[in-house]
């Protein structure tokens, strides 16, 4: 794509001394500020991969343009920073703030991913900006530049000659994409697992087998209030465990589901079970026990969401003292009411972000509303297809966490664009050729970094 095979090293070198950095980074503030999850690693390499091959394929190529216009290596480099390499520090810091928005989310998953998204552009951009110009430059800079090729006999139009394009690729056909489609048939699980896949098989299996209780626990802790009567207090705990066995919405969910050391088959204990592995802990002057939940639901399915958020609002509305709903699937639910609500926060912090900064570097507000708006119907278009690929719904975690960068990659092919646009514009051209132009040497560019 940048028409000189001997580019490709400086791309290569680029991409593995900002994956190095970004890891490299990435261990610093993990050791000294922040925890991150398994999931940041392979999101950061990902990352770093993407924009460092983007951004240098944009350097590179304007690179290969200049010196094949007949400009030095100094010079050509000197254009290229001035016009690509405008682009990719305002597409780089776009995309940073982007990510930065994430590390406001109150989830620790999305926080620590906004964080290794941070790191992986800064780094991207910052090797793209220094490396490139100092191999080419601090080297032998007509080692880089291509020869030209031998000029050929005219066609028989009297046209200049030139390379046959290769074919297009062929679009897939209709059954080829309806067969790339994930079943909608799926096994109800909110991270909505194909039916087909080992992972989903497995829980499947386990589950009907010995119970989704069993791979899937819910227990409620039960505080004590300090300095109370216990046995006063145990049977307190025991008419609110009842309770909350009448509230919660599936009929078929009794008190009898809960197991303690103050309810037994939806009977209150009036003393301890002897040689029961229920056992009193406790802790800064307050006792407390495990309220274990016998029930055959899986709490990840939609009706197991549903029967969570039941419980966990009962549980608030009857507790005493301190009680808690611990498992993966409460967790599941509180993580993702907490993302929901923070979404639209989100959303418009990065369209403030994608304006303030698109303002300084453009110093047009109308060419920034205009890139706002090519934004959001690329988006409405991605969402439209998710909805189809996928119409049991995404995983919680996953329109928070690729929102920023959708919204990065976007701005970058458009801001690449529409440069080769007001370029081809301050050349002479009327606006439609200038359109056309700039598409004809942008778009293998763009179709390669995508």
């Amino acid at each position: 794509m940048v028409g000189n095979p001997r580019l490709v090293i400086i791309a290569i070198i680029n991409v593995l001394a900002a994956v190095t950095g970004s890891v490299l980074v990435m261990e610093c503030l993990v050791t000294h500020l922040m925890p991150v999850s398994i999931f940041t690693p392979p999101f950061l390499i990902a990352v770093v991969l993407s924009m460092s091959i983007d951004y240098a394929l944009f350097l590179l190529s304007r690179f290969q343009k200049e010196t094949a216009a007949g400009a030095a290596a100094a010079e050509a480099m000197a254009i290229s920073l001035s016009t690509s390499g405008r682009i990719v520090a305002q597409a780089g810091v776009i995309l940073a703030c982007c990510f930065a928005c994430l590390l406001m989310t109150p989830v620790q998953l999305v926080s620590a991913m906004g964080a290794g998204g941070l790191v992986a552009v800064a780094v991207a951009m910052a090797a793209n900006l220094t490396l490139t110009p100092a191999l080419i430059l601090g080297t032998r800079p007509t080692f880089w530049i291509s020869k030209p090729n031998a000029p050929c006999r005219p066609c028989r139009q009297c046209r200049p000659c030139r390379q046959a394009p290769e074919g297009d690729a062929e679009a897939p056909g209709d059954e080829e994409l309806h067969d790339s489609m994930p079943s909608s048939d799926m096994l109800g699980f909110t991270p909505a697992l194909p039916q087909g896949s080992s992972t989903a098989k497995i829980f499947h299996s386990i589950g009907e087998e010995f119970g989704y209780e069993v791979l899937f626990p819910t227990t409620i802790g039960l505080v004590a209030p300090a300095e109370v009567n216990l046995e006063a207090w145990r049977l307190q705990a025991c008419k609110a465990l009842q309770e909350i066995g009448e509230e919660v919405y599936r009929s078929d969910f009794t008190s009898s589901t809960f197991m303690s050391e103050v309810i037994i088959d939806g009977k209150c204990l009036a003393v301890d079970v002897a040689g029961s592995l229920l056992k009193w802990w406790q802790t800064n002057g307050q006792e407390g026990t495990v309220a274990y939940i016998d029930y055959p639901l899986n709490p990840l399915s939609i009706d197991g969401q549903r029967w969570t958020k039941s419980l966990q609002r009962a549980v608030e509305d009857h507790h005493r003292g301190r009680w808690y709903v611990h498992g993966y699937g409460p967790l599941l639910s509180s993580q993702s009411g907490e993302i929901r609500e923070f979404f639209p926060y989100l959303v418009v912090a990065t369209v403030c972000a994608v304006l303030l900064i698109s303002i300084c570097f453009t110093r047009s507000v109308l060419w920034s509303l205009r890139a706002l708006l090519c934004l959001f119907w690329m988006l409405a278009v991605l969402w439209c297809l998710s909805s189809l690929v996928f119409p049991e719904g995404l995983y919680y975690i996953v329109p928070s966490m690729m929102l920023p960068f959708l919204v990065g990659v976007a701005l970058d092919y458009d801001i690449f664009y529409t440069e080769a646009v007001l370029e081809e514009c301050n050349g002479g051209l009327p606006v439609k050729k200038a359109g056309i132009k700039a598409l004809e040497k942008t778009a293998n560019i763009i179709t390669a970094a995508g």
